[in-house]
């Protein structure tokens, strides 16, 4: 006798090796408290440790009983089987769960179990510091794609520079630091350089959460753009929230106030309304824009009108998730006292936490730029290269085949081969442990096998001479080299013998095993 599954691919699953204790009990899943305690009984006085005088074999029995044991604990009691069937094991270890899941149904026990999962998580949250950071550098390859000619240079001699050069440098790092589930504090720095000078600040911010309807962020700032902020967000209505931003700040000896204040507002299922005026002493600074923003499952865009002394606009904006092959196609224009811009760009996924970004950006004025930026969990790294001063198409067109052609290099030879050799690695690591596993499994069963005998053998006696008597049955990977009667299953590790087991299994000339539970055999084999 042999079990069907002769599949040379199978594999040892952690679903396989997962406890279930229903089969460690060998009981169904309807079973009642009659049944249970009866099939605790029998398996516990067949494991009990006290029947074991070797060492050895007296360490496995316990390891045995304590299994039927917390089996039987859990199945007995009606409160923990119903966490037990709705949610698993995880739901038994989840603090609190127990207490709160008296008389409901599976589905509520399930939203109560990813409740105090979410708390349990935010608790955790609080012993931990987050660590944001923006690095950006600029570069001017502008010169590669002069427009000037040679003919025109003789005309307009110009000094030997180099055609690529390294520009404005800033870089800014934050690290959070929850104090309690509603109380944040940030500490930052920033550096940066313009035009061969630099400078630099600190800041530290306090944001607490005031209600479920308001949040209140207060912040000052040493050194470069040193003042202090207060921010304060409130959701007004089901529909509406708004926020005021107030900026006290000091420079050349006296203080500019600027105050920021927005409103959103819910138009439909998948469109908001948005509302901004910026207002400071210099009114050239000051502008009011409004913008309508649409968001409908992997398609978003939106359209801003600003007004503004010194740069009033229309601009709109459109991107397009492609959830297949993890990556965002995004494109916007923009018109104003600025000149006419263009954009298209892509977004593209490369591991669960990075994340790569290229645009190509076509000004009137400014010229041709290529604005790539990648972003490692809380890290982003931007690095804006400026192409041409005029808008020229072969800045165009070597700005959108060069990142994508560098991309493909790079993800053949580095990206690829990384991911499959982590992946190979986290397979094997996660094999090798799924095999300890199941060779302690097997050493178990075959310790249960042992303390079987005494009980099969009365079985046995008592099924003779007409009755069902098993003589041999294999369970596993059985290969043909497997059925000889000569060969023991030891040169097989992904074979075990169940002709005990088995035989334990029959009542009245009848094996009963039970249907639902197809991993009877991993526990008692």
């Amino acid at each position: 006798m042999s079990n069907p599954g002769n599949n040379e691919n199978q594999s040892t699953t952690e679903e396989d090796l997962a406890e279930d204790y229903y089969s460690i009990l060998n009981v169904p899943k309807s079973a009642n408290e009659k049944e249970i305690t009866q099939a605790y009984h029998r398996y516990g006085l067949i494991y009990h440790p006290d029947k074991s005088k070797d060492p050895e074999s007296k360490r496995s029995a316990e390891i045995l009983f304590s299994k039927i044991k917390k089996a039987y604990d859990v199945l007995i009691d009606p409160h923990k089987r119903a966490i037990y069937d709705s949610v698993g094991i995880k739901g038994l270890q989840q603090e609190g769960l127990q207490i709160a899941v008296r008389s409901k149904t599976p589905q509520e026990i399930r939203e109560e179990y990813e409740r105090i999962f979410k708390e349990r998580e935010e608790r955790r949250l609080e012993k931990l510091t987050y660590s944001q950071g923006h690095f950006s550098m600029q570069i001017d390859a502008s010169r590669v794609f002069d427009s000037l000619s040679a003919d025109n240079e003789q005309y307009f001699p110009r000094a030997k520079q180099p055609l690529i050069t390294l520009g404005n440098f800033d870089m800014h790092q934050s690290i959070d630091f929850p104090m309690s589930v509603n109380d944040t504090v940030t500490l930052g720095g920033s550096l940066n350089t313009h035009d061969k000078y630099g400078n630099g600040s600190v800041s530290a911010s306090l944001k607490r959460i005031l209600t479920s309807d308001g949040v209140l962020e207060l912040k000052t700032t040493m050194g470069a753009n040193q003042g202090v902020s207060a921010m304060f967000f409130k959701r007004l209505s089901q529909k509406c929230n708004g926020s005021i931003n107030g900026i006290l700040r000091y420079k050349n000896g006296s203080i500019a106030p600027i105050m920021v204040g927005t409103v959103n507002y819910q138009l439909d299922t998948h469109l908001i309304g948005q509302l901004q005026y910026k207002t400071s002493l210099n009114f050239v600074n000051s502008h009011m824009s409004t913008a309508l923003i649409y968001e409908k499952d992997n398609l978003s865009a939106n359209i801003r009108f600003q007004l503004s002394v010194k740069n009033s606009f229309v601009a709109a904006q459109i991107a397009r998730k492609i959830t297949d092959w993890d990556l965002k196609l995004k494109s916007s224009a923009q018109y104003g006292f600025m000149g006419m811009t263009l954009s298209y760009g892509i977004e593209k996924q490369i591991t669960q936490f990075s994340k790569i970004d290229a645009s190509m950006i076509v000004n009137t004025l400014a010229g041709v730029a290529l604005h790539i930026e990648l972003e490692r969990g809380l890290q982003r790294f931007v690095v804006p290269i400026h192409l041409s001063r005029d808008v020229l198409p072969s800045a165009v067109f070597y700005g959108t085949v060069t990142p994508i052609v560098c991309y493909f290099i790079v993800k053949k030879m580095v990206i690829d081969p990384y991911l499959r050799n982590r992946e190979e690695a986290e397979a094997k690591s996660k094999q090798e442990r799924l095999r300890s596993e199941m060779i302690e499994k097997k050493r178990l069963a075959l310790v249960a096998q042992n303390l079987m005998r005494e009980t099969v053998s009365r079985i046995v006696e008592k099924e003779s001479p007409n009755g069902l008597i098993i003589t041999r049955a294999l369970y596993g990977k059985v290969r043909q080299e497997d059925k000889s009667e000569s060969r023991t299953v030891v040169e097989n590790e992904k074979l075990v013998d169940v002709t005990i087991p088995l035989q334990f299994l029959v009542k009245d000339h009848s094996l009963h095993i039970v249907n639902d539970q197809p991993k009877v055999f991993y526990y008692f084999f």
